[in-house]
């Protein structure tokens, strides 16, 4: 039987590589990346099947190499992101030198460039265009025209780098056994273990600066679904982060999905991401009543212009009522806000801080626009030459790539970093996080508490001299 190896690789900045994304860490957390869940549901019958996830292991280059040393693979399906790419593509070469196994990748960077790719690096066999729908099985053990899947065959490239979603779809249920769960650790999560589960594919919405409305929308078999919920159960998982880029677009479906949790892993609390015009409080009662405790809303931007441009479908007044409805409801919130969209100006910045400090979410996140390969903002901004044409690595929370000539990239660095020191470090929130804290095991209590004590220390010590320049500016 061919050993396959699902490799999460080695990253100094502890980057996350999920679900065709990728920026560094804020906190020190982690959490299991869906696409080797999804994959080795897929592969574990028909492959000796291996699993190594770097990042969460905190494995250096040469440890890792070591670790794979001992169970060398035939086939290697390495996760790469746009947080360090060419370190990742370098380590899939030497992978190559050192094993000569047979390279597959799958992630954001490659999905729509996959071809590209493969011709650019000798060492890529084939490229995975869609982790949770595909016939890698009898593509590798038979040779079968692969769906979703790029691949080198006799010197051509073969497959269609159109991506598709079967209605339905299914991926099996995890080799668990394979991932070390307890590693994982987030501040969205009450309970450890926890894991990641998908119920659908893609997202209807297609807001202009996201990789997933690029990607057919597709649900996740409920048998299927049903199966993995009842195999959480039995192990005993705690908590369940749903890795779905919109769960809440079908009210119906949510409703049994709910319904199956309550069903198959009673107790069990969980999270998603929801989209603020489908959600209301009778919805937010039946996900609560099955354990939901916090939702992923992205609000983006503070002005209506902004989230029209970019086709959010939303508007400040939607975003108001559906955290309303939250807070009604005791469900928690993280908050996902942008700056640097081109067409902002620092009123339109100012105006998303401010909103953010009015809807008081649990947790917010600031993070700078980034021109993602595949996106419609990457086709704009190289078709206006807003982003360096050879640049494919980007991190939403560190730099700014975007530079349009009208908001310098060194104001909305500012921005960015005088958000997190403005919303974090009120005598409200910093109570607000201590109580939250408390709500979790004792270990991740004191971790997340020493977090969120030290980094309120550091942007006081190091933004007092940027924020007397924000305050005489315009912001």
């Amino acid at each position: 039987m061919l050993r396959l190896l699902l490799l999460n690789p080695p990253s100094d900045s502890m980057a996350a590589r999920d679900n065709y994304y990728g920026c560094s860490s804020k906190a020190g957390y982690y959490w299991p990346p869906i696409d080797l869940l999804a994959l080795s549901g897929k592969l574990r019958s028909g492959f000796e099947l291996s699993v190594i996830d770097a990042v969460a292991e905190h494995l250096a280059v040469e440890q890792c190499l070591k670790l794979i040393g001992r169970f060398p693979p035939d086939i290697v399906i390495m996760l790469v992101g746009p947080v360090g790419l060419r370190d990742d593509l370098d380590y899939a070469g030497r992978i190559k030198t050192v094993f000569n196994s047979r390279i597959f990748l799958s992630g954001g960077p490659v999905l729509f460039r996959g071809k590209e790719f493969i011709k650019r690096y000798p060492f890529i066999e084939g490229v995975i265009l869609n982790f949770a729908d595909n016939n890698l099985t009898d593509h590798l053990l038979n040779g079968a025209k692969g769906r979703n899947i790029l691949s080198r065959i006799g010197g051509e490239i073969r497959g269609e780098e159109n991506i598709s979603c079967s209605e339905d779809f299914g991926y099996n249920i995890p080799a668990y056994e394979l991932f070390s769960l307890k590693r994982y650790r987030t501040p969205l999560a009450l309970r450890k273990p926890l894991t990641c589960v998908m119920t659908s594919f893609g997202c209807p919405v297609g807001c202009r600066f996201c990789l997933y409305g690029r990607l057919p929308y597709a649900s996740r078999s409920l048998d299927d679904l049903f199966a993995e919920f009842r195999c959480l159960n039995y192990l005993g998982i705690k908590e369940i982060m749903f890795s779905d880029p919109n769960f809440t677009v079908n009210r119906r479906r949510v409703e049994a999905i709910c319904a199956g949790i309550s069903r198959y892993c009673p107790g069990m609390k969980w999270s998603a991401t929801a989209h603020a015009a489908t959600i209301d409080r009778g919805l937010l009662r039946i996900m609560k009543n099955a354990g939901c405790h916090l939702l992923e809303i992205g609000v983006e931007s503070g002005s209506d212009e902004i989230l029209k441009r970019y086709a959010k479908r939303t508007d400040r007044e939607m975003v108001e009522k559906a955290f309303l409805a939250c807070r009604r409801e005791k469900i928690d919130v993280l908050a996902y806000f942008l700056f640097g969209l081109p067409g902002e100006c620092p009123q339109d910045m100012r105006a998303t801080l401010d909103l953010a400090l009015r809807l008081d979410p649990y947790l917010a996140s600031f993070s700078v626009a980034c021109p993602y390969m595949g996106t419609i903002l990457e086709e704009e901004c190289r078709r206006n030459g807003w982003i360096n044409a050879e640049k494919e690595e980007f991190d939403s929370t560190r730099c700014v790539s975007i530079d349009n000539g009208v908001l310098p990239p060194g104001e909305v660095e500012k921005m960015q970093e005088y958000a997190y020191r403005r919303f974090y470090l009120r005598p409200a929130k910093i109570i607000d996080m201590i109580f939250q804290s408390l709500r979790r095991s004792p270990f991740d209590f004191l971790y997340f508490l020493w977090y969120f004590i030290s980094k309120a220390a550091m942007i006081s010590l190091f933004s007092k001299k940027r924020a007397k320049m924000l305050n005489s500016q315009q912001f």
